[in-house]
C-alpha cells in the first residue's frame, strides 16, 4: 500500500514537472491504472475492467488529439529544481511516517454497486478534475483551440 502511494505521488509530481503533452498523457494513463487497480480491489473486478475500457477509449481520443496538435513538437526535458525538492521531501515524509492506517477494506471482494464507498466517488471526481486541468493546461500552453476550422 505504501509503495502504491509513493508511486502515485511520483507520477503526480512528474505531471507537474514535465511540460511535454505525451509525457503528461502517460502520467494520466498511469494514474488511471492505479485508480482502476484500487477500484478493482475494493469493488467488483468487472467494474474495474469497465472503467479501464472507458479510460483507454478516452486516452485514445486524447492521443489522437495530441498527435494532430504536436506533430512537429520537439521533445525536451526541463527539470525544475523546485519540483525535484518537493518530490524528495514528499517521498521522505512517506518513508519516515506511517500515517496511513492499515486498510482492511482492500481485500478482494465481490461487492455490488449498492455498497459503493463514497470516497471512491471523490477519487473519481478528483481524477476527472485532474484530466480537465491537464487538457486546459495543454490548450493554454500551445495557445490553440479545440475546435477545427474547416
Amino acid at each position: 500500500m505504501k509503495f502504491d502511494i509513493m508511486l502515485l505521488s511520483l507520477v503526480m509530481i512528474m505531471f507537474i514537472i514535465f511540460f511535454n503533452p505525451l509525457i503528461m498523457g502517460c502520467c494520466l494513463f498511469l494514474l488511471s491504472l492505479m485508480l482502476i487497480k484500487s477500484v478493482s480491489m475494493m469493488s467488483s473486478v468487472w467494474f474495474g475492467y469497465l472503467m479501464f475500457m472507458v479510460y483507454v477509449g478516452g486516452m485514445l481520443v486524447l492521443f489522437i488529439y495530441i498527435c494532430m496538435v504536436t506533430s512537429n513538437y520537439k521533445f525536451s526535458l526541463k527539470f525544475s529544481f523546485f519540483g525535484i525538492i518537493i518530490e524528495i521531501l514528499f517521498m521522505g515524509v512517506i518513508f519516515t511516517y506511517n500515517f496511513i492506517p492499515p486498510m482492511k477494506f482492500l481485500m478482494c471482494s465481490s461487492n455490488t454497486m449498492g455498497n459503493f464507498p463514497m470516497f471512491l466517488m471523490y477519487i473519481l471526481i478528483f481524477f476527472l478534475l485532474l484530466i480537465f486541468f491537464s487538457i486546459v493546461h495543454i490548450i493554454f500552453k500551445k495557445n490553440i483551440s479545440m475546435k477545427n476550422d474547416f
